[in-house]
């Protein structure tokens, strides 16, 4: 019953969050800036004229400025937010492949909450099922702290309406809650698949961030690796926090056969 209320203070203490940042910069290059200009006059053996003291003094003049670039950084944040900005990347590996070729989507930092507009999701949708890939990577933290169950719940219906024919494969950021109590015990994936709407709708803060994946039926990659089309290996890393296996271990996993 409270999530309008969680949205507004999430999306309002952003843009609170914002101001406060910018603000910070601002007036902190003022700070070096002052006492840089004084340093070098000094060192020059010159003095600072009354000019340049009220120039240096005046905060509200210096206030002003900071204050309307900061408010105007915040609402093009605000507004940015809702937009999903698409980047297409053309990569040749120098290998023999049985595949000619792949179509990956890589999802990353959404952040479903105050990261985001509900008209994200419909367009988001579109923009995967126009493309047609055959493998579809979340970087991490598509959802956090502030994420609420509709959130998750219109996220199931985008993950619900695309089929790539290799799967959806997930990997943690550093937003996300990872329980390795039962990231480890994996057995009960197919009872998770099967649990639907339920298991995607719990909080995050209840259950961990690849349960919740998991019960949309992503693939969540936790130090492993995962064989696509017989040819393709795709290795996927826990985050730092959450305490990632020694790299050579995991690499010696990989056929490093060149056809592969």
């Amino acid at each position: 019953p409270y999530t309008w209320l969680k949205w507004s203070v999430s999306r309002w203490g952003s843009i609170y969050y914002v101001l406060l940042l910018w603000l910070g910069i601002f007036f902190g290059i003022r700070l070096l800036l002052k006492y840089g200009f004084i340093l070098i006059k000094k060192l020059r053996h010159h003095r600072i004229s009354l000019y340049e003291i009220n120039i240096l003094l005046d905060r509200r003049v210096h206030s002003i400025i900071f204050i309307t670039v900061s408010i105007f950084a915040a609402i093009f944040g605000f507004i940015n937010i809702g937009i999903i900005h698409n980047t297409e990347y053309d990569i040749n590996v120098a290998k023999e492949c049985d595949v000619d070729s792949l179509d990956i989507i890589f999802i990353a930092d959404t952040h479903f909450g105050a990261g985001g507009w509900g008209s994200v999701y419909d367009t988001l949708e579109k923009e995967i099922n126009d493309a047609n890939p055959d493998v579809v990577i979340l970087g991490g933290d598509i959802f956090d702290e502030t994420t609420c169950d509709e959130d998750i719940e219109r996220f199931r219906e985008v993950i619900d309406s695309i089929d790539p024919p290799l799967g959806v494969y997930y990997i943690y950021g550093n937003h996300d809650n990872c329980d390795k109590d039962s990231s480890n015990n994996k057995s009960g994936n197919n009872d998770e698949n099967n649990s639907g709407t339920d298991a995607a709708t719990q909080k995050l803060s209840d259950m961990d961030t690849g349960k919740v994946m998991r019960s949309m039926g992503i693939n969540v990659l936790e130090d492993e690796m995962a064989v696509l089309d017989g040819n393709i290996q795709l290795v996927g890393r826990l985050d730092p926090v959450d305490g990632q296996a020694d790299l050579n271990n995991l690499m010696n996993k990989v056929d490093m056969n060149p056809n592969k």
